[in-house]
């Protein structure tokens, strides 16, 4: 007889296998759509695909592509995930994302003569908990007053914004006509390692932080803690554990990596912070991790399948005369695809009915003939 523990596991990983099926479904049948919809319009759907696929994994600048916009969807994916994991709602990533980002790119010029081992840690580290500290505003409110937290993190996303352009204008501005900061020193800013694309090792950063929190979520005391109240309020605070105490330090920890995002974007990618460099990058992150129902486990898969997607978009558009736009509407299409759980379990009902009818009328035909 199996042990509950083995019976959990297998469960566990039946369920993960449930949510890949289900967003494997959800993949094929927006791309059906999508093909009908490019062929409505007078395109190929078939040559649209295709140079989708080879936009987005063929070559050192596609496939480089691919993975720099992985990095960011990856951290920010998981970020709002550990929010997720206490029931915590986090619209404000964005915040913590452009606040660790400038605070990066100012302490990344101010000591030239610093040393990069030294160096690279002091603005990883400061970008991490200015992006932590942010990010901790509205779930001390909702702690201690029960303040709707997605209301104050959408408002914060201003304040947060509005402050980075105030400050690359008047505060520490390179005096350019694009408004920006000085460059980065040298030594803070993250080698490439798929030129002549911009990808580079903050790729490993992001991996090595993703497998860290999935380590403290699914084998220590901490993670347990951490989805006993996301799953179950009630029975966390019987056995007694502080869930308000819990929610802060999650999400403080969620601010952390939205910060440590932003710090590889100025790294990595811009070599200074510059304004407006991340529109619309936190809700990418959003969407990769309701895409697979919060599930840490399968974050990297809907993150790589988004980043093929944006990624895609510029093959498709030089190969087929496409807009981007028309790629962002095929991301809609998948998000819809996901969020309609009935269609699968339908669609595997209706199979195994044709299945069932079709082995039935065998069966009788042989029973005829015999």
């Amino acid at each position: 007889m199996s042990s509950p523990a083995v019976l959990r596991r297998r469960k566990t990983k039946a369920g993960d296998n449930s949510y890949v099926i289900r967003f494997l479904f959800a993949l094929a049948c927006a791309f059906v759509i999508a093909g009908v919809i490019a062929a409505l319009f007078g395109y190929n759907p078939f040559e649209m695909l295709l140079n989708l696929f080879r936009g987005s994994l063929v070559g050192k600048l596609n496939f480089g592509t691919t993975l720099e916009k992985f990095t960011t969807i990856l951290l920010l994916g998981t970020a709002f995930n550990l929010g997720a994991k206490v029931g915590f709602f986090n619209l404000g990533l964005e915040g913590s994302l452009y606040l660790g980002a400038l605070t990066y790119a100012v302490i990344g010029y101010q000591f030239p003569n610093l040393p990069g081992y030294i160096y690279i840690p002091l603005c990883v580290v400061s970008a991490m908990l200015v992006g932590g500290l942010w990010g901790v505003l509205p779930a001390v409110l909702k702690a201690k007053w029960n303040v709707n937290e997605i209301c104050v993190t959408l408002l914060l996303n201003y304040v947060a914004t509005y402050f980075c352009t105030y400050a690359i204008y008047y505060v520490w501005s390179a005096k350019t006509s694009i408004p920006q900061t000085p460059q980065l020193c040298e030594q803070v800013q993250l080698p490439k390692i798929l030129m002549p694309s911009r990808a580079n090792v903050g790729l490993f950063i992001a991996a090595a932080v993703f497998l860290l929190i999935v380590f403290i979520i699914y084998r220590t005391p901490i993670g347990y803690r951490t989805k006993a109240i996301g799953q179950n309020p009630r029975f966390a605070e019987y056995i007694g554990i502080d869930q308000k105490r819990t929610m802060i330090l999650t999400v403080l920890a969620s601010g952390m990596v939205a910060g440590l995002a932003g710090g590889m974007e100025v790294a990595g990618l811009y070599g200074r912070f510059v304004d407006e460099f991340a529109t619309g990058a936190t809700f990418n992150g959003l969407l990769a991790s309701r895409l697979v129902a919060n599930n840490l486990l399968l974050l990297p898969v809907s993150s790589f399948a988004l980043a093929m997607l944006q990624a895609g978009a510029y093959g498709v558009e030089r190969a087929c005369g496409i807009s981007r736009a028309f790629i962002d509407c095929f991301t809609a299409v998948i998000i819809m695809m996901v969020t309609m759980d009935g269609l699968y379990d339908s669609f595997r009902k209706g199979i195994f009915k044709i299945i069932g009818r079709t082995s039935m009328r065998q069966r009788k035909e042989e029973s005829a003939n015999g």
